[in-house]
């Protein structure tokens, strides 16, 4: 027949169900904005991380260049008519001809072509060294102050003393 359910049998109450969906809701969010925070911090360490690189790429790439020319009249300092503004622009012989390697910065990327002395300076003939939004330059006696710019405000400012007189 018909059993009698006793006070403690009974199912749970509309209150009680209400508080355990609310309790898994706020849980649930504090584990998405958990997630979501992570995710961002890991993102913004990785972009910070490949501009690193970069800007180590870029100097170890000009203070070995330039050590390498460091000799009297080679390393110069040029403004130039077309887009990269300032370049490094260095002069050498090689099988009894002169040769100019320029270096300089276009299109966000910071390039190396190397022309005969006679040739018209021409960006089809450039490699990419490093990918950097822009690059000043100073010429101090015989220091050459370089800062390399990436991202809008991420910069490297270095150095690099040269033996002899330019």
């Amino acid at each position: 027949m018909l059993k009698k359910l006793k006070d403690n049998e009974k199912g749970y109450s509309l209150v009680e169900m209400a508080v355990g969906m609310l309790l898994l809701l706020v849980f649930g969010t504090a584990l998405f904005t958990l997630t979501a925070s992570s995710a961002g911090s890991y993102e913004r360490l990785v972009n910070e991380k490949e501009i690193d690189t970069e800007f180590r790429i870029a100097s170890s790439y000009l203070t070995t260049k330039l050590r390498q020319n460091d000799r009297a009249g080679a390393v110069e300092l040029v403004m130039q008519d077309n887009e990269p503004k300032v370049a490094i622009k260095i002069s050498e012989e090689l099988s009894g001809e002169i040769y100019e390697t320029w270096i300089y910065v276009a299109e966000g990327l910071l390039k190396e072509v190397m022309i005969p002395a006679d040739m018209e300076f021409d960006d089809d003939f450039a490699f990419t060294i490093a990918e950097i939004d822009k690059m000043e330059l100073w010429d101090e006696e015989n220091v050459i102050g370089i800062e390399l710019f990436k991202e809008g405000s991420a910069s490297q400012l270095f150095w690099v003393a040269l033996m002899t007189d330019r």
